[in-house]
């Protein structure tokens, strides 16, 4: 009602309205699929045989029975994956701190 009584356009109303409404949800997803994505590629590197990575490291070093090595690789991970998840709240509280 009050987008039409202030007579604005499409676009400013995509803008204006629809962009700051979707993200909240636009934030959340990406900071899940940075989690997932973290996952699948370690879990990939493990499994699928690559070359490098960290994944493959951890693998190799289970192989070898190197737990010490072996637990500075998953902290590793698990650092990298607070890192990430810090960023994009940071992010969200800063965009939105509406919400």
């Amino acid at each position: 009602m009050l987008i039409q009584t202030l007579n604005i356009s499409t676009v400013q109303k995509l803008v204006h309205i629809s962009c700051w409404d979707c993200l909240p949800n636009i934030l959340l997803g990406l900071k899940q699929s940075f989690s997932w994505s973290l996952v699948f590629i370690i879990v990939t590197e493990m499994f699928i045989g690559a070359n490098e990575g960290i994944g493959k490291i951890i693998f190799d070093f289970q192989q070898v029975f190197r737990i010490l090595d072996l637990y500075a690789g998953i902290i590793l991970i698990g650092i990298i994956g607070y890192l990430g998840n810090l960023f994009f709240s940071k992010i969200r509280e800063k965009l939105v701190f509406w919400v």
